[in-house]
């Protein structure tokens, strides 16, 4: 069946081959067009400087209250389901081959569900004991030294929910997770996007499952690292370079950690696998996005639950289209890309996460980068009258871009061009596309073409535009 769908993909113009994605859906609903027009009046009332005192005369005269009203949802506005038809489906590892996750979940951005993986990692028998609960004392013996940053989870006194600690992971442990919750000082520290797979690449922690492994993103980080050590690091400390080395980490903390609401890096899929401990998520698909953004279209709400609902007018109507997953030890969740998502730990937890595209979703990165592009240009618009060129202005607002979406054009189309002239050179050397790799290789190859083409022209540099244009030839 695979094999099937891939040659009918490949038959397909190169102008077809990035399908719009269920965000794009949801950009066309006549509510997220109205939040539009509310951000345009937004910016209307605060000026230039963005000034939100200058609201206080609109929100006397009842003209805040009004574009409230014209924003928030009625029953007709989506045309759709009153609530969620989508659930998560349980397959067990052993039952569930490689071909059938990428046509049934991967290709059509659908969550699911993978028990049985990982009994026999190093990280379940090193890390836990015989009950399943964390082995504090060997992490911390093991991996004591290591730096990390401990995120809080909610506001205090002295710091905002989000707010980052650099520690020891010895220090996490003994200094706030072996303490009675009543001596945390009403804090809660998530120990979030610990870079171990690669401080500790010889350890060999755990193996990534097959349905994960056709991995652009961290291919790409792995090839820059090759090259210039970790991400390309060039003249930054090891620990700077560290952190930017890839999408894979590790998540550690007890009983009540969580993330807020957010869709992940460049819309890619995450998946995500529990080592030890249990975790509720709560999924919104792509497609009711809309719903989570402020009166004034700006801002998207921090959590699915208990907010100013009066600043979020449709956050109750997105409840309604949640899906809830509790996961559990050896399950692994594939999240896919866009669904906006929150994790809650109900038990002490650790598990291990990675961020990852592919021919798959790739329509979903460049539909983000286009939109955060538009964005960026709107918000600097000012500035172009006092740039010298408009190729001056173009680096501005590439430089907001990749500041927003963590890869400006330049950067993503050099991912794409190694993806692609990879799996080109791979048919060259085959000399036939028949078996199924061969068909996946040329399948990907064609994607990353496809990909780069709506972002040459927005590229500064004209060297790297003819580069990549030549390896683009090359691969066609």
């Amino acid at each position: 069946a695979l094999e099937e769908r891939l040659r009918s993909l490949l038959s397909e113009g190169l102008d077809h081959a990035l399908r719009p994605t269920d965000e794009s859906h949801h950009h066309q609903q006549r509510l997220a067009r109205r939040l539009e027009i509310a951000s345009s009046v937004y910016s209307s009332w605060t000026g230039k400087e963005n000034d939100a005192s200058k609201l206080a005369s609109k929100i006397a005269d009842g003209s805040v209250d009004n574009l409230r009203s014209f924003v928030t949802e009625k029953d007709e506005d989506d045309g759709v389901e009153a609530t969620s038809t989508v659930t998560v489906e349980v397959r067990d590892a052993e039952d569930l081959s490689y071909e059938e996750f990428w046509l049934r979940y991967m290709f059509e951005n659908k969550p699911v569900l993978v028990s049985h993986i990982g009994r026999e990692w190093r990280a379940t028998r090193e890390w836990t004991d015989h009950n399943g609960a964390l082995s504090l004392g060997a992490l911390s013996e093991a991996f004591g030294d290591a730096q990390v940053w401990v995120t809080h989870c909610t506001s205090t006194a002295e710091k905002s929910a989000g707010e980052r600690e650099r520690w020891t992971v010895r220090e996490y442990i003994e200094n706030y997770w072996r303490k009675d919750e009543g001596d945390r000082g009403n804090r809660s520290l998530y120990l979030k996007d610990w870079h171990f797979p690669t401080e500790f690449a010889d350890y060999g922690a755990y193996e990534t499952p097959k349905y994960f492994r056709d991995d652009w993103l961290n291919e790409y980080y792995d090839h820059l690292a090759s090259n210039a050590g970790p991400g390309g690091a060039g003249d930054k400390t090891d620990q700077q370079a560290l952190e930017c080395s890839d999408y894979r980490f590790l998540y550690m903390g007890p009983k009540g950690t969580k993330t807020g609401l957010h869709a992940d890096v460049l819309r890619s899929f995450s998946w995500s696998i529990n080592i030890s401990g249990r975790k509720r998520w709560f999924l919104l698909p792509p497609r009711y996005t809309h719903l989570l953004y402020d009166t004034f279209g700006h801002n998207i709400a921090p959590a699915f639950f208990g907010v100013d609902e009066e600043a979020f007018p449709n956050v109750a109507a997105a409840r309604k289209y949640l899906v809830e997953v509790v996961q559990g030890v050896g399950e692994a969740i594939f999240v896919p890309s866009g669904w906006h998502h929150t994790v809650e730990n109900l038990e002490d937890t650790l598990s291990i996460n990675h961020n990852w595209f592919n021919a798959c979703n790739v329509h979903y990165a460049v539909e983000l980068l286009q939109r955060e592009r538009h964005e960026a240009e709107q918000a600097i618009c000012d500035c172009r009258e006092l740039v010298a060129s408009e190729e001056e202005f173009e680096e501005l607002v590439q430089r907001n871009v990749a500041a927003n979406a963590s890869m400006d054009y330049e950067n993503f189309a050099y991912l794409l061009v190694k993806v692609a002239v990879s799996r080109a050179r791979a048919l060259v050397e085959e000399d036939s596309v028949e078996d199924l790799e061969s068909l996946m290789r040329a399948y990907e190859a064609k994607m990353a073409c496809a990909a780069v083409r709506p972002l040459v022209g927005r590229i500064t540099s004209k060297e790297a535009e003819a580069e990549i244009l030549k390896s683009m030839d090359f691969v066609k």
